[in-house]
């Protein structure tokens, strides 16, 4: 159940930072509930696509990038130059931070890096930390408030927090040091 959550948690994520960004950097082309709708249906068939392949990170990367293209192009004022180069650019930075994500969970638990998705709790951990970095690289790509950015920062390393502590590992510790370095010391790197 918690997998099935999270993997709608992830498009969800993926969907609001993609328009956040495509709003800042293009502003829209049509009214904004119309290209959210758009986004939506997109990413719709993209989840189904997704589960379709099982998660195949190939077509996970190429839908990806043609779900950004079509959403850029009919939601935003974007040609189409700048759809391909900012559709290229949004899976690059997409599947950078989910193998960051991915990298930092199996590192730390010390499980393979291909076995993430055996435990859900570990798949919630390894998307909620790839979708903050990928979040975090939309909004200072459009240039968004670095204070609202440190709120979305504090919320989503809360997450993380909880799922550390739902994850029924030794980790409680951990949690709290990663939250509490989060929370304290991220405001003055940023400020």
């Amino acid at each position: 159940m918690l997998g099935e959550v999270t993997t709608v948690y992830v498009f969800l994520i993926e969907l609001g930072s993609l328009l956040l960004y495509c709003y800042r950097v293009f502003g829209v082309r049509r009214r904004i509930p119309s290209t959210l709708l758009v986004g939506i249906a997109c990413f719709a068939v993209y989840y189904a696509v997704n589960k379709l392949a099982d998660n195949n990170v190939a077509v996970n990367i190429i839908f990806g990038f043609l779900v950004n293209y079509v959403i850029l192009k009919l939601g935003f004022k974007a040609n189409v130059k700048s759809a391909v180069f900012h559709s290229v650019l949004l899976a690059g930075v997409l599947t950078a931070t989910e193998f960051i994500g991915i990298l930092l969970i199996s590192g730390f638990f010390g499980i393979n890096i291909a076995d993430y998705r055996s435990n859900d709790v570990l798949y919630a951990m390894a998307a909620v930390i790839a979708k903050t970095l990928y979040l975090i690289s939309c909004l200072e790509r459009s240039s968004i408030s670095l204070s609202f950015m440190y709120g979305i920062i504090r919320l989503i390393s809360s997450i993380i927090f909880i799922l550390f502590c739902v994850s029924k590992t030794h980790m409680k510790l951990i949690s709290s040091t990663v939250n509490l370095f989060i929370n304290l010391h991220l405001p003055m790197r940023i400020f």
